[in-house]
């Protein structure tokens, strides 16, 4: 486990932000993940329809399911925030 957390880390300097579609987190490892990016001021995006451990500290949250997210069209798709919390609930609002 040592070996992969430093290969993660080692990832993570090189990456820009951390999108995680459909986790909840629960896992340790994934939830460390988006921690030592948030650590790193790198942001932390989430797709998923139900909460996560790191829905307070992420930079944005899509409730909805994965396959229709990452199935729009990307030139269509507006990130917009609907609430304070930086939550966006696009499987309630087209319920």
């Amino acid at each position: 486990m040592k070996c992969e957390s430093s290969y993660f880390r080692l990832q993570l300097e090189e990456c820009t932000g951390i999108l995680v579609l459909g986790s909840s987190l629960q896992v340790m490892s994934g939830y460390r993940y988006a921690w030592y990016a948030k650590l790193e001021g790198k942001p932390v995006y989430i797709v998923n329809i139900g909460p996560t451990r790191a829905d307070n500290f992420a930079d944005m949250r899509i409730s909805a399911p994965v396959t229709e997210v990452v199935s729009m069209d990307i030139v269509d798709f507006q990130f917009r925030k609907i609430d304070k919390d930086r939550s966006i609930d696009m499987w309630r609002d087209h319920l």
